[in-house]
């Protein structure tokens, strides 16, 4: 059954090739889209425009942990590779959104000495992104 009422972060699924990144927060997929001029003018004048490149990214950040099943170490091994991405709530019949990318960032940081240390990753999405709903 779909979810009701606002999603939290806290039950925000990323996986990657099938396996849930752990202790993740602050997940996203941003999306933006170009523009570009027509050669043509409007008859004001005014530069008109069409639809340009889509660009996707996808990503996150997480609670650094040397035990997690799937954590920091694993996502610096898929350095230079493609991957398979999915993010979405984990409830069946939700939206999830999933496709292809490489990894292009992959920080980790420890911000003092009483913080928590924590990873943050983000995904150039290859291709498009499918949407469905969560099986």
């Amino acid at each position: 059954m779909p979810s009701t009422d606002i999603n939290h972060g806290g039950v925000t699924n990323f996986e990657v090739n099938g396996v849930v990144v752990d202790n993740t927060f602050n997940c996203y997929h941003r999306l933006t889209q170009a523009t570009r001029a027509n050669t043509v003018k409007s008859t004001s004048g005014a530069n008109v425009y069409g639809v340009g490149q889509t660009d996707e990214v996808i990503g996150g950040e997480g609670f650094f942990a040397e035990d997690a099943t799937f954590n920091y170490k694993d996502l610096y091994d898929l350095k230079g590779s493609t991957t398979s991405y999915l993010y979405g709530s984990g409830v069946v019949g939700d939206e999830e959104y999933s496709g292809t990318g490489i990894l292009t960032q992959l920080e980790r940081t420890a911000p003092n000495k009483d913080g928590n240390e924590t990873f943050r990753f983000e995904f150039q999405i290859t291709g498009g992104t499918s949407e469905g709903l969560q099986a």
